[in-house]
């Protein structure tokens, strides 16, 4: 099936300003391009995300001074470093569940942790000037612990 798209912006790979009437081959006959086909970028409305099976909740950390193995009330079965300020941003953290406490493990943005359980963190970071990370933690029952695990 061809499809004929509308005006695309210029493109500096391609002479003459404006591209127009270019044809697209495919298979499929519900789909229909637009904007930008090269780039990908579509002008519709982005559909929603799939929603979580749980809340999330969040905390953003400053780490501007040094701090040691200091209580964070965060509980769950879920962590995420989801945001920060400087790509260097680090901190360790430890797991807390039922008065065992874990290993340190070392905590970046982008780091991910699903189904441990833990009542509440223990944070150590040096001083990182101006630095922020935002963890994202909930308790995810599709997350759940399999059993015998500990922290």
């Amino acid at each position: 099936m061809t499809y004929k798209t509308r005006n695309l912006p210029y493109n500096s790979q391609h002479r003459g300003g404006f591209r127009t009437g270019r044809r697209i081959n495919i298979g499929a006959a519900n789909f229909t391009p637009r904007g930008n086909v090269r780039g990908g970028r579509l002008d519709g409305p982005t559909p929603p995300p799939a929603p979580l099976p749980f809340s999330p909740r969040k905390v953003t950390l400053t780490l501007t001074t040094l701090q040691t193995d200091v209580r964070y009330n965060i509980t769950g079965n879920v962590l995420w470093a989801t945001a920060s300020s400087a790509s260097s941003a680090a901190i360790t953290v430890r797991f807390v569940k039922g008065g065992q406490i874990s290993d340190a493990v070392d905590v970046a943005p982008g780091f991910r942790l699903f189904g441990v359980p833990f009542d509440y963190v223990l944070i150590s970071n040096a001083a990182q000037a101006g630095v922020t990370l935002t963890l994202t933690y909930g308790d995810d029952p599709k997350a759940g612990a399999v059993e015998g695990d500990t922290v």
